[in-house]
């Protein structure tokens, strides 16, 4: 069913582009593919799944999230149950195959794999379950394509401070070895973290998403060790598992396009710049030069003095700008 939905929403949208379209979009919309471009769809673990206790899956912290009493969930809808993507699967991969999908990205659901968090146990269950998948894409000439992290931290992990904490690194590079050594001979495409700028700056300061905070020094400490994380994974693969496996590997990041309400005006024009930087430059720029923009690190100042707190930007030290450039 979402994979349906996924479909007519592409269709949608497509209709709404041709029925306002001008010289510009005719001249996209009606232009030629490359011959090797691939339509796919894609999904997340928590959002498709369900499942969200049984055979040996831990709780991640969307599970804990839309538990509360009182729910902060508007209609308080929760995943417990979502598409039943995980007793469904063969279904959606039906509807990919009707739909001519070349590729299906999926996250994996950390939880499911290692309901702790950490490497201490592994649940055969899930190890299971993304191997059938994987292996049922491919028989329907599907390309799988993996994110590791959508959004589901493992809740034993959020108990000990979640992302804004160091330690977090060494169990995600551990959860991302494992997943490489378990399905990269058939997985060719990852993508490490999905949408990170929303996870950090939705999770840990608007607290509209899980784990639901409000706090400007946990939202610096969790874009700075996310793409800590990123990297080190990014390394990892590509030094051990690329060479054997001759996969690619990156993030997938999201922007809004923000433009200057008067073109002409000076301040707009730095503003429109500096939401940007904020948004997509704070994981973007760090990955291909090492460091923080400018306009990001401003940003931080003037929200920390507007706040009344002290403490500075965070920057990496020589050695994580050596290991982040160019990830």
């Amino acid at each position: 069913m979402s994979i349906l939905i996924a479909a007519f929403a592409t269709v949608i949208v497509l209709q709404d582009l041709v029925s306002h379209s001008n010289g510009e979009k005719d001249a996209f919309l009606y232009d030629v593919f490359p011959p090797d471009f691939q339509w796919g769809y894609a999904s997340s673990s928590y959002q498709i799944e369900g499942a969200w206790k049984e055979d040996g899956k831990g709780l991640s912290i969307w599970d804990e999230f839309v538990h509360r009493n009182p729910s902060p969930i508007n209609d308080g809808s929760s995943g417990d149950i979502a598409c039943d993507s995980y007793h469904k699967y063969p279904e959606d991969v039906a509807l990919l195959k009707f739909f001519g999908a070349g590729v299906y990205r999926f996250s994996l659901s950390w939880s499911r794999i290692l309901p702790t968090g950490r490497i201490d146990y592994i649940n055969p269950a899930g190890i299971r379950y993304y191997n059938d998948l994987i292996n049922l894409l491919i028989a329907n000439n599907i390309e799988p394509l993996i994110t590791l992290h959508h959004w589901d931290l493992p809740q034993p992990l959020m108990d000990i401070g979640g992302w804004p904490i160091d330690e977090v690194i060494h169990h995600f590079t551990n959860f991302a070895h494992l997943a490489f050594s378990t399905y990269g001979d058939r997985v060719k495409k990852w993508v490490t973290f999905n949408e990170p700028n929303l996870m950090c700056v939705n999770g840990y300061f608007t607290g509209a998403y899980a784990p639901g905070h409000g706090n400007v020094e946990e939202t610096k400490h969790c874009v700075h060790n996310v793409i800590k994380a990123h990297a080190r994974t990014y390394r990892l693969y590509d030094k051990v598992f690329r060479p054997i496996q001759g996969g690619k590997i990156g993030m997938g990041l999201i922007s809004y396009w923000v433009e200057s309400r008067d073109s002409r005006n000076h301040n707009h024009k730095i503003l429109a710049e500096t939401a940007l930087q904020i948004q997509w430059g704070s994981f973007a720029h760090p990955i291909v030069f090492g460091k923080y923009p400018a306009g990001y690190n401003e940003a931080i100042y003037t929200l920390n003095k507007k706040l009344g707190l002290s403490s500075p930007p965070l920057e990496f030290t020589l050695a994580e700008s050596a290991e982040i450039r160019g990830t």
